[in-house]
């Protein structure tokens, strides 16, 4: 999908841009002595939101890690099986992210919640919108994933009739 395609490149231009700062930061705490103000809190909330939009990627890709030694001892029907009941799973987990988390993100953006103290406060109603909005993609591609593990067991099985 492009638009999950767009999102990783989103987060890839995100994760440029901290390496960056975390290496002028560094740079300027040891030769200068003054670090940047609020890079820790800037890595802390942008962690989350990484990974939430890394993972609708990953997960329509099939990109995630597997144990191949596994795969390799169990039948093609075993693991096809196995396919289906982790797509299961999948989807039970990011439904059960996105509606555990849904209010905490609609109050969030209702009464401006920002995080961190000191030199830098984030708002953390666009990270929670993130954590949603992935949560929500990756749980839809666990049950495209689901629906096409079934169908394709199905066809085998009705070809082995």
């Amino acid at each position: 999908m492009k638009f999950t395609y767009g999102l990783n490149i989103v987060a890839v231009i995100w994760t440029f841009m901290l390496v960056f700062l975390v290496t002028a930061d560094v740079l300027g705490r040891f030769i200068f002595n003054h670090p940047i103000t609020g890079i820790p809190e800037i890595i802390q909330a942008s962690l989350v939101g990484l990974a939430f939009l890394y993972l609708p990627h990953i997960t329509w890709e099939g990109r995630q890690v597997r144990s191949d030694l596994a795969k390799s001892l169990l039948g093609p029907h075993f693991n096809r099986i196995m396919g289906i009941i982790s797509s299961l799973v999948g989807v039970a987990v990011f439904c059960l992210i996105l509606f555990t988390n849904w209010n905490d993100m609609i109050e969030a953006w209702r009464i401006g919640e920002w995080e961190g103290q000191g030199a830098l406060r984030v708002p953390t109603a666009p990270f929670r919108t993130i954590l949603i909005a992935g949560s929500g993609l990756t749980a839809l591609y666990y049950a495209v994933r689901c629906y096409e593990g079934i169908i394709d067991l199905a066809a085998r099985r009705g070809r082995a009739k």
